[in-house]
């Protein structure tokens, strides 16, 4: 709808059509059909609609670093997170990097990792963090971070509540609720057909929040990964027989090498961060060499 789109640019409708009009001489082309019941891009105009918001992208992440600057800042980093992965995991492993680098500032975005792959490919981030469940490849230049026990979710007075660990098993029959945005729906299917377990899926949604919802009202179970926010209604509980898992990588982009940023979170997951048998992200004790890192990143 031009008039709609005149009033988002803050123009007026006869000036956004000159606009486009200009702009279909300038590429020799025509970019909209206009009809009666409405109007839609031309395969020209889809084309070149992705070229340009891949450059707002850019045009955006500009804007980022200049405020940035204005503010003392001294760079910016663009983090893609796998919506597969525990979200506490995230922030710890983000908010100690930001701790160790005030003069970093992050952007993150969610997606999936397949996604985020072809984001990392075409340089819109500088860096993933990537869920890989148990038995799928993390890709390459990629590096471990740490791992994220996989758990079932149960409201309290479900029978297995009584377990200290759930066999894959004993989930025949249950009603299964499963966000289906998530890369995690996938790996939860292969391990319920390897170990050749029926269940019901009683739900799918898009969001973890009506997840843990829908589980507190007794609606189904879930399987989260471990840490994953919950209401006091609810208990977790550790997947086993066999023990269930996903390992988080740290994805970079191919261009890594000519990426200060992305060098500077690279350098950051190998000296600063490992996983502790309580399962959190903590940093590693520093010493003489990470400090020496650590003020060489900053110059």
């Amino acid at each position: 709808n031009f008039t709609r789109a005149a009033e988002r640019c803050h123009v007026t409708q006869p000036s956004l059509t000159r606009a486009i009009q200009n702009l279909e001489l300038e590429l020799r082309g025509q970019l909209f059909i206009r009809s009666c019941t409405g109007t839609v891009l031309t395969p020209l105009g889809d084309a070149i609609r992705q070229e340009l918001t891949q450059a707002q992208k850019y045009v955006h992440a500009a804007r980022v670093t200049a405020e940035g600057w204005t503010k003392g800042t001294k760079a910016v980093l663009r983090v893609g997170v796998s919506n597969a992965t525990n979200p506490t995991g995230v922030a710890q492993f983000l908010g100690t990097f930001q701790q160790r680098h005030e003069g970093i500032a992050l952007t993150v975005c969610g997606a999936t990792a397949d996604d985020l792959r072809s984001r990392l490919r075409r340089s819109d981030i500088d860096a993933a963090l990537i869920a890989n469940p148990t038995g799928f490849s993390p890709g390459p230049r990629s590096r471990f971070l740490y791992e994220e026990p996989l758990v079932v979710m149960v409201p309290i007075s479900h029978r297995l509540s009584a377990f200290d660990e759930v066999p894959i098993g004993e989930l025949a029959g249950e009603r299964i609720l499963i966000n289906v945005e998530s890369d995690l729906q996938d790996a939860i299917h292969s391990a319920l057909r390897s170990a050749e377990v029926c269940v019901r899926i009683a739900c799918q949604t898009s969001c973890d929040t009506w997840l843990a919802g829908m589980v507190s009202e007794g609606a189904g179970i879930a399987i989260v990964p471990s840490g994953s926010p919950m209401p006091p209604s609810i208990v977790a509980r550790p997947l086993a027989s066999p023990f269930q898992s996903q390992s988080v990588h740290l994805a970079l982009p191919d261009n890594a090498d000519e990426n200060p940023t992305a060098q500077i979170i690279s350098r950051f997951a190998d000296q600063f961060v490992y996983h502790d048998p309580n399962q959190h992200v903590v940093p590693i004790q520093e010493n003489s060499m990470n400090r020496a890192v650590l003020a060489a990143d900053f110059r």
